[in-house]
């Protein structure tokens, strides 16, 4: 288990460590515990789900066997007091506190995403997009130094990019209310070194908001030259213009560093938009600026959240990569009380995927509301695939996709699945070993005429997993049974949990496996669990 500071720690599910102890609480607070993410130092913390949105929230604990440390309780409550002044977008929220038989808990907004540091250490961003970034943070700041909060320990791990690209501040344990009395720690150092200001180092306890300004002239140095500085800091390899900002905010003088956030944020809005700016750009920033710009394109073709859905608990998570563009997938509630989910990749890859992913999403919304328009009883899935292989046919925008769907329906307690290239269906049926249900066509463009699906009754207490692992017609039995049974094995861990948390668990163990190379391509899994 992780034995590391809060900061550290991992914030995507893992499956709980089965030999640890205490077990696995059922109930914290209001929460119902799904998995334990990891257990530091500082607390553990896990994955919980909300009663009344079945959303996830990450619950932190102060156990019982620190609560009697004064040192942590009074770090534990000045987080849980801090981050319940906040109230800003690029802030971690806080969603409840309280104490429980095993001791304290914060309840929090589950942060969908990576922290800064992790993408600091596998690629650089453009020089536009590292400015955007750096604003989003001088936000969240102005907004703790308007409620005379000082954070005291921003880095690259306490800045986490969730899956759209937004920027969230966490970790508020070392933080300070200006005018309250500091906190008294054991440890001399307060804080992060490599990112603290002189001033901090040499009086821990005795900050202000020129301490915070100075950490994020480290955080503009790194993300300008797309690395991390390990303290060494040369400003004169950063772009001239840029570099008079960033250095005055690292100036050893507090009198000569900016007095406010305020004015970080105009000096650097005001050069992002100046000729400098443009003048200043590397050279391959015009690529790199383009690929990011179509990566956001890329997740934004299917950014949506799971959906309130009665008849059925929906998970979704993926598994995402930089180099492969263009996985489509959907989710439509019908009239009819049915769902119907898809998943469309395209044959090309890289950017050229891109485009004709796009065009099908468009084709396909306007098939479903022209069906869903038309449809009395039930949706003719035959008739949509029809029209469906008959524009991709005549448009030479969309190119050859594997394509599968899922339709779902309660009423009947059945469900129908049709695959053209991609994974097949793991069911398990209430009580039940899994199974695999089989369909099995070609590629999407090369039978406009063939439709046969794959049909199997739908009970509650039923639980699918529906995803886009296996390409057919491009990975060998080997790898394609390997993830069936991997995944068969993880589930039948992980079958009493949310379908959320069984996604989140499923694609992070999946992903750890030789099956999935770093940079391998990105895929969707979806657990859906009838209940009712």
């Amino acid at each position: 288990m992780i034995q590391e500071p809060f900061h550290k720690q991992n914030t995507q599910p893992a499956a709980p460590d089965q030999t640890s102890e205490p077990p696995l609480p059922e109930i914290i607070g209001p929460y119902k515990i799904q998995a334990l993410l990891s257990k530091g130092g500082m607390g553990w913390l896990y994955m919980g789900l909300d009663p009344n949105t079945k959303s996830p929230v990450a619950v932190k604990v102060l156990p019982t066997s620190l609560v009697d440390n004064q040192e942590s309780l009074d770090r534990f409550l000045k987080e849980s007091k801090l981050t319940s002044l906040t109230n800003h977008p690029n802030i971690v929220k806080l969603y409840g506190e309280g104490s429980w038989e095993g001791g304290l808990y914060i309840a929090m907004e589950w942060i969908r995403g990576v922290s800064l540091r992790q993408f600091l250490t596998k690629q650089s961003f453009s020089l536009k997009r590292s400015l955007e970034i750096i604003l989003q943070i001088c936000y969240a700041l102005k907004h703790l130094h308007d409620n005379h909060i000082v954070h005291r320990d921003l880095k690259p791990e306490n800045i986490l990019i969730t899956e759209e690209g937004l920027i969230k501040v966490v970790d508020f344990g070392i933080a300070q209310m200006v005018h309250d009395t500091p906190l008294l720690f054991s440890s001399k150092i307060i804080g992060t070194p490599n990112y603290m200001s002189p001033e901090q180092k040499k009086t821990p306890n005795e900050v202000s908001y020129t301490s915070d300004i100075y950490s994020v002239g480290v955080l503009a140095y790194e993300l300008v030259l797309g690395k991390l500085s390990f303290g060494i800091i040369h400003t004169s390899l950063l772009p001239p213009e840029l570099g008079k900002i960033i250095n005055k905010a690292l100036a050893t003088s507090v009198s000569q560093r900016y007095q406010t956030v305020d004015a970080l944020i105009s000096d650097l809005s005001t050069y992002l938009n100046s000729q400098e700016f443009e003048k200043e750009k590397p050279e391959q920033d015009a690529s790199t600026e383009l690929l990011e710009v179509f990566q956001k394109n890329s997740t934004a073709l299917s950014s949506f959240s799971p959906p309130n859905w009665a008849y059925a608990d929906i998970g979704i998570a993926k598994i995402k990569s930089s180099i492969k563009l263009g996985l489509y997938y959907d989710l439509f509630l019908l009239p009819s009380d049915c769902c119907l989910i898809l998943i469309a990749d395209p044959i090309e890859q890289g950017l050229e995927a891109l485009f004709p992913a796009s065009t099908l999403r468009g084709v396909v919304k306007t098939l479903i509301t022209k069906n869903t328009q038309l449809m009395v009883q039930s949706f003719e899935m035959a008739t949509f695939i029809q029209d469906l292989q008959n524009q991709i046919a005549l448009d030479p925008f969309i190119s050859e996709f594997t394509f599968s769907y899922l339709y779902l329906n309660p009423i009947g307690d059945t469900i129908q699945f049709y695959n053209a290239g991609l994974s097949q269906i793991i069911y398990t049926p209430a009580g039940d070993p899994s199974q695999i249900l089989y369909n099995s066509h070609p590629l999407l463009a090369k039978s406009p005429k063939d439709f046969t699906e794959t049909s199997q009754s739908w009970n509650v207490g039923d639980v699918i997993i529906y995803h886009s692992l296996i390409s057919e017609e491009k990975d060998s039995e080997e790898r394609k049974k390997g993830i069936e049974t991997h995944l068969q094995h993880i589930l039948k861990e992980q079958m009493f949990l949310s379908a959320q948390a069984q996604a989140d668990i499923l694609v992070k163990e999946i992903s750890q496996t030789s099956f999935f190379p770093q940079n391998g391509q990105t895929k969707v899994l979806f657990s859906i669990q009838r209940v009712s």
